[in-house]
């Protein structure tokens, strides 16, 4: 059985002159969000193996406070920048070692679409939200073929 879980980064700062989006800024309420919901992964699922995080600041920044509560080890992969739904689920599939519990933090419109796909229900995730699946597979190659789903928010 594998936990999957997705994020979306913590609340950022709004793009200032000619900042570019990939270089926004956790803003302190973002910082607060993020470990309050790294708490509440911690309480329920105790650690995370592994994370996968968009390379844009506010995502790496996003990972790293959950890594500091939880746990596991973080790829950045310039992939899920500009991800859509289904190049998300590609870079879970590609996963290389076979962790028991992923954290996959990235950008929306991608994650709720892929959190959507996976529950079979509309959700839009807000900055910091978390929805978690329990899946029935062995390794992160096969389908991904869900159990249960959590949606948790701060909000």
């Amino acid at each position: 059985m594998k936990t999957l879980i997705i994020m979306r980064h913590a609340k950022t700062e709004e793009g200032k002159g000619n900042q570019k989006d990939f270089d926004r800024e956790l803003i302190y309420k973002g910082l607060k969000d993020a470990a309050l919901m790294a708490l509440w992964i911690k309480k329920k699922y105790f650690k995370i193996d592994a994370i996968i995080a968009s390379a844009a600041l506010r995502t790496q920044h996003t990972a790293t406070i959950v890594k500091e509560i939880c746990g596991g080890s973080i790829d950045v992969l310039d992939s899920l920048y500009h991800a859509d739904a289904s190049e998300i689920l590609n870079s879970v599939r590609q996963v290389h070692h076979n962790p028991d519990s992923l954290l996959v933090v990235g950008h929306n419109p991608a994650l709720s679409n892929v959190v959507s796909f996976l529950s079979r229900e509309i959700i839009e995730l807000k900055p910091s939200d978390v929805m978690v699946f329990e899946l029935h597979n062995q390794t992160w190659k096969e389908k991904l073929n869900v159990i249960s789903s959590k949606h948790h928010s701060e909000y």
